[in-house]
Order: C-alpha cells, then sequence, then structure tokens
C-alpha cells in the first residue's frame, strides 16, 4: 500500500470503488452516511451525476490532511435515467431493455 500524509475517506460502499482504490495501492476508510439522491430531471445525466456525488459530500465534516471520495453512478438510456435496480429480477430486466442499444453509465466523483 502508498504511504500518504492525508487519510482517504471512501464514502461508498460500491466494491468497484473499493477495488479502484485497493489496486492503485491506496489506503482508505470506509465511512458511508445516507445522503439525498434527488435530482432536477431536466438536467443531463452527467450534471445529474455530479450533482448526486456532490450532495453525498454534504452530512461529512473533514478535517485537516484528509480526502473525501464520494461518486455516484448512472445509467442513461434515450435521456432516461434508469433507477437501480431494487432485485435480481429488476436487474435481469434492466439487463434486457439495455442490450443491443446504446446506452451510457456515468461517474460523477
Amino acid at each position: 500500500m502508498l504511504n500518504h500524509s492525508k487519510k482517504i475517506i471512501l464514502a461508498s460502499n460500491s466494491p468497484r470503488r473499493q477495488e479502484l482504490l485497493k489496486n492503485i495501492g491506496f489506503e482508505f476508510d470506509i465511512n458511508v452516511i445516507e445522503s439525498d439522491e434527488s435530482y432536477d430531471a431536466s438536467k443531463s445525466p452527467e450534471e445529474i451525476a455530479l450533482h448526486i456525488a456532490q450532495n453525498k459530500a454534504l452530512p461529512y465534516t473533514i478535517l485537516e490532511n484528509t480526502i473525501l471520495i464520494t461518486a455516484d453512478t448512472i445509467v442513461a438510456l434515450e435521456n432516461s435515467i434508469l433507477g437501480k435496480p431494487k432485485s435480481s429480477i429488476e436487474a435481469i430486466e434492466m439487463l434486457q431493455l439495455l442490450s443491443g442499444k446504446m446506452h451510457s453509465v456515468i461517474t460523477g466523483v
């Protein structure tokens, strides 16, 4: 692991985000505080992902020498944002909906 002078807090339970940080050698703590994930549907998918990521940072008090990483990933199909599937059945339905169609996966950090 890399030794850094700053403490890194990952505000995510995402196994992929944790894996990314581990793979590049960062040591970090995981601390997730629930936050408002509502958004203005008139905004672009890119603006929405960034807005949600920024909202996830609001509940935290960051001390000196600390880096907080928040992120949100959304899937957009034909300018519609698909929500996170709530079950394995919904996940399968979403994959079937996306199959063979051009779509975007956007992460705001």
